[in-house]
C-alpha cells in the first residue's frame, strides 16, 4: 500500500487519528502540549487547534462534525474535550476527574453516530463519584464511558471482565447502539517455574524451562486474551472471548493479550491479539505457525465460535480498522521496543496479508480509511530517545 509521511515533529506525541477527507485529518497530537492538530495533505501542513498539559491520545469525529478529544484526567482536569466544527475549537468538558478517586484513563474513542461516543477506559468512580473497584482483584473499574451530548458529561459503564489482577478493557467495536464489543485482557509476570508446575498438573508440557546448568528459571509472563459483549446498551455483559496463556485449549501457547476490535455489523468482527514474549507463546513444535506473533480472530455470529484466521511470527497488531465484511486494515509493527512500523492489509477476510513499511518510524499507532479502502491516515511514533517524535501518513491507492 502506498503510504506517505506528510507531516513530522521532534518530541511529544500521537495518538488516534480521524479521517476527515482524503486530503485532511485530525488528530490526537501535540508537538509540545498533548491536544489535536488537523493535518494538510495538500499542503503538508498541521495546526495545532487544542494545547493543554496533558497527554491526549484518544480522539473520534462524527459525520456530524462533532470531535472529541481526550487523555488521562484526574485532579480536576476535564474528562475530555469537545468540538462542534471538526476540531478547529475546543471547550473542556463539564464532567471533572475530581482528585484520585475521579481518575480516569482511556485507550480508545469511537463515534457512534451524531452526539453519541463511546470512550473505553479504566475509571475510579461511577459517574456519580461513588468510588468503584473490585477488590481485592481491583482497585478500580474498567470498562467504557458513554456520552450522548457530543462528550460533555459521560455515563461510566463496567465492562465486567475484570475478573483477575490487571485484567482490564482496552478497545472496543460498536457496530449499532445496543451491541458493543469491548476487548482486552493483560501480561503478568510470573516464573517458569510456577508454570511449569501449574502446566505439569494440568497434564500439559511447558517448553519455557531453564537452561541447563541454572537453578533458577528466567521469569516468564502469562497473558490474558478477553473480549466481553453487551446486546442491550451496556446493562449487562457476557464473556464472548477468554483465552489464558500458557492454554489447555491451544495446547500450551495462547493468544497473548486481546488488542483492538472491529465489526463490519453486529454479527461479524475481526479482532487482533499479540504475544509478545517467546516463553509463554511459543509452540515448539511449530514456532513460525503459532506462539510469538500476532493473531487474527475473526466470528461471523456475533461472538459464539471464533476462527484463529490469520497468524503472523514475530509481528505486533495494535489497532484494526474493519472497512467489509473482508477487508480490513490493521497498524502495528516488527517485535521490539525499537521497532519497524507496519500498516497490514487484507482483502479476504484474512487469509493473505499486504504488509507496507513507514520508513523512520518506529509504532505505527493508528490507521483510519475511508469505507471504500481508497485512501486514509495513520500515526506513527520514533520511540527511542535520541530520535523521538511523530508523523502523520496518508494513503491513497
Amino acid at each position: 500500500m502506498p503510504w506517505t509521511e506528510i507531516v513530522s515533529a521532534t518530541g511529544g506525541f500521537a495518538g488516534q487519528v480521524a479521517y476527515k477527507s482524503a486530503t485532511t485529518a485530525l488528530v490526537a497530537a501535540g508537538t509540545n502540549e498533548g491536544g489535536a492538530v488537523l493535518v494538510d495533505a495538500t499542503t503538508k501542513s498541521m495546526n495545532q487547534t487544542l494545547a493543554v498539559g496533558s497527554m491526549i491520545l484518544s480522539l473520534a469525529l462524527s459525520t456530524s462534525g462533532a470531535a472529541v478529544a481526550a487523555g488521562p484526567a484526574l485532579l480536576g482536569a476535564p474528562v475530555s474535550y469537545l468540538s462542534k466544527d471538526g476540531g478547529t475549537s475546543w471547550v473542556p468538558s463539564q464532567d471533572k476527574a475530581a482528585g484520585f478517586n475521579g481518575a480516569v484513563a482511556g485507550h480508545k474513542l469511537v463515534s457512534m453516530g451524531g452526539s453519541k461516543f463511546a470512550y473505553v477506559a479504566e475509571f475510579n468512580s461511577w459517574a456519580n463519584g461513588t468510588v468503584c473497584h473490585h477488590a481485592p482483584i481491583s482497585l478500580q473499574c474498567s470498562g467504557v464511558l458513554i456520552s450522548e451530548d457530543s462528550g460533555s458529561t459521560w455515563d461510566h459503564i463496567d465492562w465486567g471482565g475484570t475478573d483477575s489482577a490487571g485484567c482490564d478493557s482496552q478497545d472496543g467495536a460498536f457496530p449499532s447502539d445496543k451491541v458493543w464489543y469491548l476487548s482486552g485482557g493483560y501480561y503478568a509476570e510470573g516464573s517458569s517455574r510456577r508454570a511449569r508446575k501449574d502446566a505439569l498438573r494440568r497434564g500439559l508440557r511447558y517448553p519455557a524451562l531453564a537452561p541447563r546448568g541454572r537453578s533458577i528459571p528466567e521469569p516468564i509472563y502469562y497473558a490474558r486474551a478477553t473480549i466481553m459483549k453487551t446486546e442491550d446498551g451496556g446493562k449487562s455483559f457476557r464473556n464472548v472471548f477468554n483465552v489464558t496463556t500458557p492454554s489447555d485449549e491451544t495446547k500450551n501457547a495462547g493468544f497473548g493479550i486481546m488488542n483492538d476490535i472491529g465489526c463490519s455489523g453486529e454479527l461479524l468482527c475481526y479482532a487482533v491479539s499479540t504475544c509478545q514474549d517467546s516463553n509463554p507463546c511459543m509452540d515448539t513444535d511449530k514456532p513460525k505457525e503459532r506462539g510469538y506473533g500476532s493473531y487474527i480472530h475473526k466470528t461471523a455470529d456475533g461472538g459464539v465460535t471464533w476462527d484463529t484466521v490469520h497468524f503472523e511470527y514475530e509481528m505486533v497488531f495494535d489497532t484494526i480498522n474493519v472497512l467489509s465484511a473482508e477487508s480490513f486494515v490493521i497498524a502495528g509493527q516488527t517485535v521490539g521496543f525499537l521497532g519497524s512500523a507496519r500498516i497490514f492489509s487484507s482483502t479476504d477476510g484474512g487469509k493473505t496479508l499486504n504488509t507496507s513499511s513507514l520508513p523512520g518510524a518506529g509504532i505505527a499507532f493508528d490507521v483510519d480509511m475511508a469505507r471504500d479502502g481508497k485512501t486514509g491516515w495513520a500515526t506513527a511514533i520514533k520511540p527511542d530517545a535520541a530520535n523521538s517524535g511523530w508523523s502523520v501518513w496518508q494513503f491513497k491507492a
